[in-house]
């Protein structure tokens, strides 16, 4: 299984862009980093890591602050690492934090925004969503964010903690067979309805434990219209599925 990928993205600048995209971490720091450095020697040099999903593991399971050998420099990331949260917040974070340096090389990039990263235009949505997301409150950092949206700055990369709703949809042969949850009950229209707005060229999420390619999809035009141009070009849907748990000898 793969619990993230490499993408070679061409964005903003003339030469295309390696990038490192991870599935929910659940405080595995060490293990996700480890992978990385790994990769990143065999197949680098990447320019950063992007973590979608959850980044912390739920209270109770006793990771404790998995930031925290990180922070005090005892350990390092080896690239630079940016993730968003699910709804798992970790240490000294919430739904209303904005971006934060968490450690060297490791930040939190916020609730939602868009952001010039590494010659990529990223955009991003944290939190957990329901299925169907209608209250004001539920909405209210997704409409945030596709207000920031411009159509004269196409988006690169979305960020989701979850799958958009009625991802599937349309789709010719067979659904994922790894799920095993009805598709008509996976992810939230919040994460539907923002990336529907920006049409990213990628779009990474999380949450469903799944590495799943969905075939290459095309929206329909923003405004109308033809359908030249960007807003209709080809976009790709990539979640992916969590960090496998260490067995307990080697956690020791």
């Amino acid at each position: 299984p793969h619990p993230g990928r490499n993408e070679q993205i061409r964005g903003g600048m003339a030469a295309p862009v390696k990038i490192l995209v991870c599935g929910d971490a659940v405080g595995q720091l060490d293990t996700l980093f480890s992978r990385v450095a790994t990769v990143n020697s065999k197949a680098g040099p990447f320019a950063c890591l992007f973590c979608v999903g959850e980044f912390f593991a739920a209270d109770g399971e006793g990771v404790g602050d998995p930031l925290k050998d990180y922070k005090s420099g005892a350990k390092k990331a080896p690239i630079p690492t940016y993730f968003i949260c699910g709804q798992e917040y970790g240490p000294k974070l919430d739904q209303g934090s904005t971006r934060q340096e968490m450690a060297p090389n490791i930040t939190y990039l916020g609730s939602e925004g868009i952001e010039e990263l590494h010659g990529l235009r990223v955009a991003y949505l944290s939190g957990s969503f329901p299925l169907h997301a209608s209250g004001q409150m539920e909405l209210m950092a997704a409409n945030a964010l596709m207000q920031k949206h411009s159509l004269q700055k196409p988006v690169d990369l979305l960020l989701t903690s979850q799958w958009p709703l009625g991802v599937t949809m349309f789709l010719q042969g067979a659904p994922p067979p790894q799920m095993a949850t009805e598709l008509t009950k996976v992810g939230t229209s919040a994460a539907a309805t923002v990336a529907k707005r920006l049409s990213p060229r990628y779009h990474f999420a999380g949450g469903e434990g799944v590495f799943y390619e969905r075939p290459p999809y095309r929206n329909p035009p923003a405004g109308g219209g033809d359908g030249g141009g960007r807003a209709c070009d080809i976009r790709r849907f990539c979640p992916l599925l969590l960090l496998p748990h260490l067995p307990r000898s080697s956690a020791e």
